[in-house]
């Protein structure tokens, strides 16, 4: 029933339409009993009270159909709204839409060789053009690359971004960038491009985005390198490691380095061209196909039957950049000389073997053959390396061959070199003293080697070689040299302590004084203990000044002994500044010293562990007297006590 239709029901009021005679019936029945009850006797009322209840009834309905009303209006009005926002935003949405789709217009690409060598530069090259009718506004390109790929003004970044002027319609902006290869061959890598923009429409700030990407493929290195050597060799047998190279692109290759990294063992004997001391040939800019030839001669001292392998890496740099080109490796198997050549050391009892600056050292070498071929005229010989050798003070049977720095001995001076029988051995003694002195290179180094060579022109029938050869070598390391001093001073060296009172001291008024306690030597040693004791009358002051080390004193009141412990003393600290530790003192001389000399602290007792060899070390100093004031100017009598004022 609609709200008409009730309204109707409710006020008595019947629609205009039609009825069936079976309602008219049924309305005629109703009439009459209605009739009937109107006259029949209702003494309570009850007619009045039913037809009371009937018009609030009524009235309340009346009040729900107003409001019903009233709602209907206000629902009306919020789907309206509804409809007209959808409309405003698919209007947006449209005009978003077209915008967007109208981007078509912009072409961007990115243009690159399809093949590249690691080590070669080349361009990128991006074309943004804006075939549309509408200005572009402030265009940013940006071009990213992966790993493999560098730019060669920016190595550090991966993407590079740029401002571009605005761009007009039909106007074409080209952008090229230097591009380096270094990734892994046989690969491909993907260079994208991305241009953002907007447009001059005020109702529109929204920014848009196109790229393009480029594909490139690293195929081989720029440099071509092949790297040979023998495949057997001899313990002791010089040989030739050639490395040939060769530029295999258009273009120069520019700082262009070989890093031979070899096993322990193997010693370098000369290079065609220089070897630094880190194994590196710079050759420098190689022109496009050019080639070269780098030779490293050498021998190896190595665990017989076994392989030992030489490495070759290739470097290129290129502004900041330095790329690895090319890594090479080549093995050769050590055979067994009949040969046999050892080196020992007298008195060497330690693991490692330690000597100190200043040592004489003796040595033999042994010679065997353990094969079943005489072996003749043998030539042996010591090279001694490193710079601490007195070369001077060799004594032997040998000669000094200055142009090898090497000790040499024949037959001449050892007869059994003439010819050694199968399975015989010989024994050749020398002794060299250390020089006195020793430095901070050294000590960082740590080595001292003495090789041993014998050679013979006499090969056997089972070993395709020039010669036999047979080598050796003993090492020993140098061990850290400790020294230490104790003086004092009145007049203080330094500004940071000035000391004070009466000089010569007088009697019944303070000085002050400084004790310096310096380390000396080169070496690494570790729990160091410095202690001295005060003489009576002697006060501590506190004052003190450290350097070459974070450890302080400590003073112990009662005692009046101080005590300075250091955990560690390294050969860079030493060689840079050594320990040392300046303390302030002072004196107040009774009656009883006048005219005297006096006391003022016991000998410095030192106890130390040299790092390398574990030995320990003890120093002592002599005691400080009055007679052993330090430093210039003194005055006359400056030992004795002056008597006191009168």
């Amino acid at each position: 029933m609609s709200l008409e239709d009730l309204e109707k029901e409710l006020y008595g009021q019947r629609p205009t339409r039609p009825r069936s005679s079976q309602n008219q019936k049924s309305e005629n029945a109703q009439e009459e009993r209605v009739a009937q009850n109107k006259s029949t006797f209702d003494p309570w009322g009850t007619e009045q009270k039913q037809q009371t209840r009937f018009s609030q009834r009524l009235d309340s309905t009346r009040s729900s159909v107003a409001v019903a009303k009233k709602t209907g209006g206000v629902g009306k009005a919020l789907i309206w709204t509804g409809v007209v926002s959808l409309v405003v935003l698919i209007g947006f949405a449209g005009y978003y839409l077209y915008q967007y789709f109208t981007t078509k217009d912009v072409l961007i690409t990115v243009t690159v060789p399809n093949t590249v060598l690691v080590g070669q530069l080349f361009s990128a090259n991006v074309s943004f053009e804006n075939v549309s009718s509408k200005k572009l506004i402030a265009p940013k390109m940006s071009l990213s690359l992966p790993d493999g790929l560098v730019f060669t003004d920016n190595s550090d970044k991966r993407v590079l971004e740029s401002d571009v002027h605005d761009v007009n319609p039909q106007e074409t902006i080209q952008m090229e960038y230097q591009l380096l290869a270094t990734g892994n061959p046989q690969q491909t890598y993907d260079i994208q491009a991305l241009v953002s923009y907007g447009y001059e429409s005020a109702s529109f700030s929204s920014r848009f985005e196109k790229n393009a990407i480029a594909h490139v493929v690293i195929q081989d290195t720029v440099l071509g390198l092949a790297v040979s050597a023998p495949e057997k060799t001899l313990n002791g047998e010089e040989i030739d490691i050639t490395t040939q190279y060769q530029n295999t692109s258009n273009q120069a290759i520019a700082s262009t380095t070989l890093v031979f990294t070899f096993p322990k063992g193997f010693v370098v004997t000369g290079s065609n061209v220089p070897l630094d001391s880190n194994n590196t040939v710079e050759i420098g800019t190689i022109p496009a196909h050019q080639e070269g030839t780098v030779v490293v001669s050498g021998y190896m001292v190595g665990d017989e039957y076994s392989y030992f392998t030489t490495m070759l890496d290739a470097y290129t740099r290129i502004g900041k950049v330095s790329v690895p080109l090319i890594h090479k490796t080549i093995s050769t198997s050590i055979l067994p000389s009949p040969l046999t050549i050892s080196v020992a050391r007298d008195g060497a009892i330690t693991k490692p073997d330690v000597v100190y600056a200043g040592d004489k050292l003796s040595y033999k070498i042994t010679c065997e053959n353990t094969g079943d071929t005489p072996l003749s005229e043998l030539v042996a010989q010591v090279v001694f390396d490193g710079d601490s050798f007195d070369t001077a003070s060799i004594g032997g049977s040998g000669f000094f061959n200055s142009t090898k720095k090497a000790y040499v001995w024949t037959a001449a001076q050892v007869a059994g070199l003439a010819e050694l029988a199968p399975h015989s051995s010989l024994t050749i003694p020398f002794t060299i003293a250390l020089k006195k002195t020793v430095t901070a290179a050294v000590l960082q180094d740590g080595l001292l080697r003495v090789r041993a060579q014998a050679v013979s022109p006499t090969v056997s029938p089972t070993i395709a070689a020039k010669e036999t050869i047979g080598i050796g070598q003993a090492e020993s390391r140098i061990g850290g040299i400790l020294g230490f001093t104790q003086s004092v001073y009145y007049t203080e060296p330094t500004t940071d302590i000035q000391n004070t009172g009466p000089f010569p001291a007088q009697v019944g008024k303070e000085t002050q004084y400084t004790v310096h306690w310096n380390f000396s030597g080169l070496g690494d040693f570790n729990n160091t203990i410095v202690s001295a004791t005060l003489a009576p009358g002697v006060s501590w002051t506190g004052k003190v000044k450290v350097l070459g080390t974070d450890a302080t004193p400590v003073y112990n009141n009662r005692t009046q002994q101080i005590t300075w412990t250091i955990p560690a003393i390294t050969t860079t600290e030493m060689a840079k500044q050594p320990p040392q530790l300046v303390f302030q003192i002072s004196f107040t001389p009774s009656e009883q010293y006048s005219n005297n000399t006096f006391n003022i602290a016991s000998s410095a007792q030192l106890q130390s562990v040299e790092a390398l060899s574990q030995k320990q070390i003890t120093l002592s100093t002599q005691s400080l007297m009055s007679r052993n004031f330090s430093g210039t100017g003194l005055p006359e009598g400056y030992y004795r006590v002056l008597p006191a004022e009168q």
